[in-house]
């Protein structure tokens, strides 16, 4: 395949999404891309993801013309390795200079009534990955013995959630909450994030904290990836 030429618009919106800036987040950034272009996404897509997998079907489609099928297909899967590489390097980027994410700390909240072991093995291997990408995280188990009854529990999860930073006058301790897949149908979770959201925390599925390529990453360690692409039908 030749050297890529993007089309002048995929190309802005590229470097608007991922190119490091001191204001806005690329989460936040991803986020009013899909909704600038109403673009949906599945369950389990991170929106830095869902805003790589659109770009590369703008992409493709602006290229595709002249192209048997077999070539353009090929074509795409390059497209996609690229543009997803480009998201990565620029995320690093921004992480390196420190802007890429204002946030540090996070506070995991989803589903633990009625689940085995209290869903303990999910909050933790969402705290792993995130850790992974520089995240400190807290999850409710570092605070409530196993056993405890579900208002007891709630008091002392949205307590942890709330609270300070030792030794910082008005320094939260958490910078905002991640949630685990699940999250909605647990009424413990949904009271967090009401609470959190009301207080002007920042609430987003634990993937969309992720970097690019580690986000992809969680995704395939847990067996549950998607073909992020499919040819146009």
């Amino acid at each position: 395949m030749q050297e890529t030429i993007l089309p002048v618009g995929i190309q802005s919106d590229i470097d608007e999404a991922f190119c490091y800036r001191e204001d806005k987040s690329y989460q936040d950034r991803a986020h009013e891309y899909l909704e600038r272009y109403e673009v949906s996404r599945g369950y389990r897509d991170t929106a830095v993801q869902a805003v790589v997998t659109d770009l590369a079907r703008r992409a493709f489609q602006a290229g595709a013309e002249g192209r048997t099928e077999t070539e353009a297909v090929d074509d795409l899967g390059e497209i996609q390795a690229e543009l997803l590489e480009t998201a990565a390097k620029c995320t690093r980027a921004a992480m390196a200079i420190g802007g890429g994410s204002s946030m540090n700390s996070l506070y995991i909240i989803g589903p633990v009534a009625g689940k085995p072991n209290d869903n303990k093995e999910a909050f933790v291997s969402a705290r792993r990955a995130l850790k992974a990408d520089g995240y400190l995280c807290a999850i409710p188990h570092d605070y409530i013995n196993e056993g405890t009854d579900w208002g007891t529990a709630m008091r002392i999860s949205i307590t942890a959630m709330l609270s300070m930073e030792h030794g910082i006058k008005n320094k939260p301790a958490f910078d905002g909450v991640a949630m685990l897949d699940g999250w909605e149908e647990s009424e413990g979770a949904k009271i967090e994030k009401q609470l959190a959201e009301a207080l002007g925390i920042p609430c987003r599925p634990w993937r969309d904290y992720l970097s690019p390529a580690k986000g992809a990453a969680a995704l395939a360690a847990e067996s549950a990836l998607q073909p992020i692409f499919a040819p146009a039908c």
